[in-house]
């Protein structure tokens, strides 16, 4: 698998490697919202910086939102720190983002560059921390 789910008290930090397809997203997504550890979930940080490639087009951004929407209601609270660099997979960060704000999700979002970022982005000092 293209990624790891590292549980923690109160979050998730996602690791890819590698190219990443809709098929793969959609398989973390069901891991993720069928675990009885994801409705006290507050925050997760995806790092994405090892993604060689994202074979996702752009306009699948708006049925992942859709599809996450359920996710959504089960986990209100979440703060999703997302790590990237790659110009085509932080714009179709963006592009999901505008979708989920379009369908007024409750969660936040915010892209940054490194891992120290998400953790003060997202007020902690270590996922075991928080």
């Amino acid at each position: 698998m293209p990624f790891s789910i590292n549980w923690y008290p109160k979050g998730t930090v996602l690791e890819f490697k590698g190219a990443l397809d809709l098929e793969q997203i959609r398989l973390l997504d069901l891991e993720l919202y069928s675990d009885s550890r994801y409705d006290d979930q507050i925050f997760s940080i995806w790092d994405m910086l090892e993604v060689t490639a994202l074979r996702v087009p752009m306009d699948k951004a708006k049925l992942l939102a859709a599809h996450d929407k359920a996710g959504n209601l089960h986990a209100p609270r979440i703060q999703i720190a997302f790590i990237a660099d790659q110009p085509y997979l932080v714009s179709f960060i963006r592009e999901y983002i505008a979708y989920c704000r379009k369908m007024a999700f409750s969660w936040r979002f915010h892209i940054v560059t490194e891992y120290e970022q998400a953790l003060e982005w997202l007020g902690i000092e270590s996922p075991e921390a928080a």
